[in-house]
């Protein structure tokens, strides 16, 4: 089996000293880098921009501004973040890395030269000159090359993965920030009313009217809200922050930006949930990240066998000066794989092989888990969501509406119409977290389409995904 690698490596070896230098001449600066632009596109409909490398680049400040100076959506966050990200234009650079990895397989060797001087009883002193290449790097030429390439790929793919989960962490962190806003919202609402109703119980107290334990437990409602307030405000100061972090802002720009502050009402979840499990296998960058690190080390693991097993063949000339004048001829250096065959370099290829074949089975072992648990959790979402807005919404809406009218009858006091207001703000306030939990799960189930996910800890979270009574 060897003999037919070596032959084979010697014609492949010869063809590529004359192709080498132009192969060497096609790797470019932005080598991979529409690769990249492409897969990315094709899953999240986005652009991703690589910074010093884009034709485009100079227009990345004005297009962020141009962003920035209207109420975000989604897609526009995560737009911004393609364009600022400075961990997503880190990860571009392994492109570069892996592009210098590539031109080093395409090396050609370099020529040594030796010389010697002997000092003998002659007057003059003997000389010999020689210049050897190694014939062997030639023969390790395809399958260097192959390797590289692979690596090239799965290069690729790692940093097209980079970019979907950069998309789709905006988008999540976007929504979050939405049901915060509409949380500090109804929390300002649920505020005024109760201070109203504090007031109103003041003012009923000095007159007489309501007891010490009535004013004290109107008194003691409004303080908390202004805590539930102020705790609010914190969440959505925070969530600001953490999109801000993933667009790439800070300063004025972090400051000054406004969102669409309502998220809108859920979309049918079917056609999203069609087939899920076997979309996001087929879709899986991880998935495809391994075969291709598998296909590396195997082409990782025939090189080392053959470097270890055919000779280091050096051939060059020599020329030696004597008495007579010079003497020219051919020389020939060859070191014999005695000792050792590249059994650690082959060893750690093949172990590698190993390690990504039980990688790809995990991996898919925790896509389809979650698949199915996402598309369950999502249903669920969509169900409650729908339920709460279809059925209790107008109920408190209903109860606010018969309270006014007793209350203008006089058949209830101030206190109970507000604190059916209050009931009602509280029943907007579960609907905006049944909302939000309903988008947060539909952009998981998003990215799982798109190829990418965070497998690690993603159990699913306290949302209830049981359906309503």
């Amino acid at each position: 089996m060897i003999h037919r690698r070596v032959g084979f490596a010697l014609v492949s070896g010869l063809a590529w000293i004359s192709a080498l230098p132009f192969a060497t001449g096609c790797v470019s600066e932005n080598a991979g880098y529409d690769d990249v632009r492409k897969i990315t596109s094709e899953r999240i409909a986005q652009q991703v921009h690589w910074r010093g490398h884009d034709s485009q680049d100079d227009n990345s400040d004005a297009e962020t501004q141009k962003l920035l100076q209207k109420p975000l959506t989604a897609d526009d966050a995560v737009q911004v973040a393609l364009l600022n990200n400075a961990a997503l234009q880190g990860a571009f650079e392994n492109l570069g890395v892996a592009r210098g990895q590539l031109l080093h397989a395409f090396r050609l060797p370099n020529p040594t030269v030796g010389a010697a001087v002997r000092f003998g009883a002659e007057a003059r002193p003997e000389i010999d000159v020689d210049a050897m290449l190694s014939l062997s790097e030639f023969l390790f030429m395809p399958w260097r090359k192959s390797a590289a390439n692979a690596d090239f790929d799965a290069t690729k793919l790692l940093v097209a993965q980079r970019a979907v989960d950069l998309a789709f962490q905006t988008r999540g962190a976007f929504f979050g920030y939405q049901a915060a806003a509409q949380q500090l919202e109804l929390e300002r609402t649920v505020l005024q009313s109760l201070r109203a109703s504090a007031n109103a119980a003041q003012a009923q107290h000095q007159a007489g009217n309501v007891t010490d334990l009535t004013l004290a437990n109107e008194q003691a409602l409004y303080e908390e809200a202004r805590i539930a307030y102020a705790r609010a405000e914190e969440v959505q100061i925070v969530a600001r922050e953490q999109l801000n972090a993933l667009m790439g802002l800070w300063g004025k720009r972090g400051a000054s930006w406004q969102a669409a502050t309502h998220m809108t009402e859920p979309l049918p979840s079917e056609p999203l949930l069609s087939n899920l499990e076997q979309r996001a296998i087929e879709n899986n960058l991880p998935l495809q990240l391994s075969q291709k690190k598998f296909e590396a080390a195997g082409r990782t693991a025939d090189l080392s066998s053959l470097e270890g097993w055919v000779p280091d063949l050096k051939g060059g000339i020599s020329a030696e000066r004597r008495e007579g004048g010079w003497g020219l001829g051919p020389r020939a250096e060859l070191e014999i794989p005695l000792f050792y065959q590249g059994q650690g370099e082959r060893a750690i290829a093949l172990a590698e092989m190993r390690r990504e074949r039980k990688v790809f089975e995990d991996t898919t072992v925790q896509v389809r888990a979650r698949a199915r648990a996402l598309a369950a959790r999502l249903a669920a979402a969509e169900r409650n969501a729908r339920f709460y807005q279809a059925t209790v919404l107008p109920l408190r809406q209903t109860v606010v509406n018969e309270t006014q009218l007793e209350y203008n009858a006089m058949g209830v006091g101030v206190f109970q119409l507000l604190q059916a207001k209050r009931d009602q703000i509280s029943a907007a306030k579960a609907y905006v977290d049944l909302l939000h939990d309903y988008w947060a799960t539909r952009t998981q189930v998003e990215q799982l389409l798109a190829g990418s996910v965070s497998l690690p800890g993603w159990a699913p979270e306290s949302a209830s995904t049981s359906s309503p009574p």
